[in-house]
């Protein structure tokens, strides 16, 4: 699918891009789960990009880099206040979790906390994506707060993806 999508990528890229996907579909799978728990390894369902899975929360970072890099990110005044919509107050409470969920984590030995952390923020940020525009927003002040939104919530996702020993990917 990733050869199919990008005719124009070398055959090591799409290569590396692939496996890093595959990857991240096993590893967020198999953390998912809590270790005292049954689990059946669905590899279909594992590799989906859809729902809680490795996948989808890469498709979230890949999708952010691509809105940074069409944006042509200058420096501009950030104005918090802007940030009014629920979805962009949900992020923000959102991210505000990551410290917890990580320790949470860690006291329990359970890094399935940090996966559904981690699904919880991208879900979150694709609610807003797909309800928001960023790059159409009304004035330039609220498209690079927007911006910034979006490039706090790609750190803290390929933050969370590190401590599961996932490789984000910089476009898909």
């Amino acid at each position: 699918a990733t050869a199919e999508r990008h005719s124009d990528w070398a055959k090591k890229k799409i290569e590396t891009t692939a496996r890093l996907i595959a990857l991240s579909a096993i590893k967020f799978d198999f953390l998912k789960h809590e270790s005292a728990k049954l689990m059946i390894f669905d590899p279909a369902s594992a590799a989906s990009f859809d729902g809680f899975t490795g996948p989808y929360v890469l498709y979230t970072v890949a999708r952010i880099n691509s809105l940074l890099k069409k944006s042509g990110a200058k420096k501009a005044k950030i104005n918090y206040s802007l940030l009014v919509e629920p979805e962009e107050k949900q992020l923000v409470i959102t991210m505000d979790g990551f410290a917890d969920a990580t320790a949470k984590a860690r006291a329990n030995y359970n890094p399935s906390t940090i996966t559904k952390y981690a699904f919880d923020l991208a879900k979150s940020y694709n609610d807003f994506y797909h309800k928001h525009s960023v790059l159409s927003a009304e004035n330039a002040e609220l498209i690079h707060t927007r911006l910034v939104l979006s490039k706090a919530v790609k750190t803290v996702l390929e933050n969370a993806l590190r401590l599961l020993s996932i490789e984000p990917v910089k476009e898909m």
